[in-house]
């Protein structure tokens, strides 16, 4: 385990301690100058109306450095606690953009959103996500002169990509990775005709890494400027194999408790009443690291570093609350609900292992419908990662050529992003490539729950045994070594490809019979 840096660790204390003592003060301030603004103490002229609406404001100002300081303070320690649930990103962007349309009308500026306009579902804090999209915004905003802001929402494979652009005078290059460094962001950079971004970009930045997902700028001086991040969407299944995973990875015994509810006769489920089954046992489970998971008719509640006999507690204490809101919904007679419990490592050591009762419920529409799940006879996608355009345009050519959908890469960075974002079917990653090489980024695709499952056949130049022991180690498929004929390439992809269907055929089969087994 790494030793704490003492200095770190008394910067964080000192942000921490000086932002608790300045919210008090600020506190009283905001509401003296308010009840003056008001007439509550007088009347007040309209000079003294303007100079209290600017300390009204640097009030304001203030207090969102304050709070900026005390997320950055957790995000440092990594204690930032999320309230992650089924989170409508539409909804919020309708929201935000109503928030800020009166602002950039007065500048002149159109505020309108793109993309779908119907209902997309993140696994997400909605509070901490409204913050880093008012952010993005009052940033594009105050740095567009003339113009429009454009805020985009777009489905993809397992995530939903988010993107706030300007048209405002761009970010120089050398500064675009600065903006989202934490205490770098208190020295103002030598923008032209612009005032600090502040500490917000480094907050939206926590945040957003927090769910999971990823953010990045793309700008030019004169052409505007795009921030983009990606969150996980709400997706029943990911998200209760990565809570279970994550716990038995760190050795911590788990409990998995299905409620599933049937209508009685003809009726429908009551999706009101259900909505408040899922409120109400968020506020009894233990502990807020435990997770509840809404599917279209079953409520799943994952308990963590819990022992078998005190999940049976808990389930007994929430199935009395369960009743409780039939009762007094007055649906008893409606609805029907069954509890079932599955316990890690007792009854199974992987998710995979769930009986098929449990499978059942896990709602199809979301994981297949929305979740982007391919069908087998889809045209298959490859993501190349290589740093040598010549070899990245050749060989993205001759796989078109092919049949393949192909998406390129240009470095470990930009592969990682793609694969989140493209979903490939496969990636051909090289090895040696500056900044981050292949290695690193094959580890954080399998890091990634988003990630880890897609098949990686890395290249290298070099034949060496080390080499490529460790890439097979690592969970890379295979190997191919440049300079490389067609034909080898072309037969190492269509084995790989052939080798995952075949696994994922055995899954299924695996899945049919537990099915079988639950009913």
């Amino acid at each position: 385990m790494d030793t704490p840096d003492p200095l770190n660790q008394r910067k964080e204390d000192f942000l921490r301690i000086v932002s608790h003592q300045l919210r008090t003060p600020l506190t009283s301030l905001r509401e003296g100058v308010s009840q003056i603004l008001e007439g509550i103490h007088g009347d007040v002229n309209e000079t003294q109306r303007q100079f209290l609406t600017l300390c009204m404001q640097d009030v304001d100002r203030l207090t969102t450095v304050v709070e900026n300081l005390l997320d950055i303070s957790t995000i440092v320690r990594g204690q930032l606690m999320l309230k992650r649930e089924k989170t409508d990103i539409h909804a919020i962007i309708q929201n935000v953009i109503s928030g800020f349309r009166e602002q950039a009308k007065a500048k002149g500026i159109a505020i309108h959103c793109r993309g779908v306009d119907t209902p997309l579902y993140a696994y997400a804090d909605r509070e901490r996500i409204i913050q880093v999209f008012n952010k993005l915004t009052e940033n594009a905003v105050e740095f567009t002169r003339q113009g429009e802001i454009s805020i985009m929402v777009t489905e993809k494979p397992y995530v939903i990509e988010c993107v706030v652009r300007d048209t405002g005078e761009g970010i120089p290059r050398e500064y675009q990775e600065k903006v989202f460094e934490t205490f770098e962001q208190m020295v103002l950079h030598p923008l032209p005709r612009k005032k600090n971004v502040g500490l917000g970009l480094a907050v939206a930045k926590g945040i957003i890494e927090a769910h999971d997902g990823d953010i990045w700028i793309d700008s030019a001086l004169g052409e505007g400027t795009a921030v983009t991040f990606l969150l996980p969407k709400y997706d029943v299944s990911v998200i209760l194999e990565k809570c279970v995973s994550d716990e038995l990875d760190m050795g911590f015994k788990t409990a998995l408790i299905l409620f599933s509810f049937t209508p009685v006769g003809d009726n429908l489920p009551d999706t009101p009443v259900l909505s408040s089954i899922v409120d109400r046992l968020r506020n009894c489970i233990r502990q807020t690291s435990d997770t509840i998971v809404r599917g279209t008719d079953s409520v799943f509640t994952v308990l963590h570093s819990v022992e078998k006999e005190t999940a049976g507690v808990i389930a007994a204490r929430l199935k009395t609350e369960i009743e409780s809101i039939l009762s007094k919904s007055g649906v008893s007679d409606r609805m029907s609900f069954t509890i079932r419990e599955f316990h890690f490592p007792q009854d199974g050591k992987t998710f995979g292992e769930l009986p098929g009762v449990f499978i059942t419920h896990i709602d199809k529409k979301e994981t297949i419908d929305e979740g982007g799940v391919k069908m087998e006879n889809d045209k298959k996608k490859i993501l190349v990662v290589d740093d040598e355009e010549n070899v990245s345009i050749m060989t993205t050519s001759r796989l078109r050529s092919s049949g393949f959908d192909v998406v390129s890469a240009p470095n470990g960075h930009e592969g990682l992003r793609m694969a989140q974002r493209e979903n490939p079917d496969l990636i051909l990653l090289d090895v040696v490539m500056p900044d981050m090489d292949g290695y690193k980024v094959l580890a954080k695709l399998k890091d990634s729950f988003r990630t880890k499952q897609i098949p990686v056949i890395m290249f290298t130049a070099e034949n060496r045994i080390g080499d490529v022991t460790n890439a097979i180690e690592m969970g890379a498929e295979d190997y191919i070594i440049k300079p490389f004929t067609t034909e080898v390439l072309m037969e190492k992809i269509q084995r790989v490809l052939h080798k995952v269907e075949m696994r994922k055929q055995k899954e299924r089969e695996d899945r049919e019979k537990r099915q079988q087994e639950g009913r």
